[in-house]
């Protein structure tokens, strides 16, 4: 099953936040998109893998 995340977050009263990506970040997802949605983010630990993936 699908999982539509604002409607989780309607449910569970959890407020919606909205994230600026570092440069990085957004660089790392163009080149994903750049390579037919194809690869990992190789980043340094504290760098932002898991936002950066939420942002694709």
């Amino acid at each position: 099953a699908d999982l539509n995340l604002e409607k989780w977050l309607e449910k569970t009263g959890i407020p919606k936040k909205t994230i600026k990506l570092w440069k990085h970040q957004t660089q790392a997802i163009t080149n994903w998109e750049n390579n037919d949605k194809k690869g990992i983010f190789e980043m340094a630990t504290g760098t932002g893998k898991t936002f950066a993936a939420l942002g694709c």
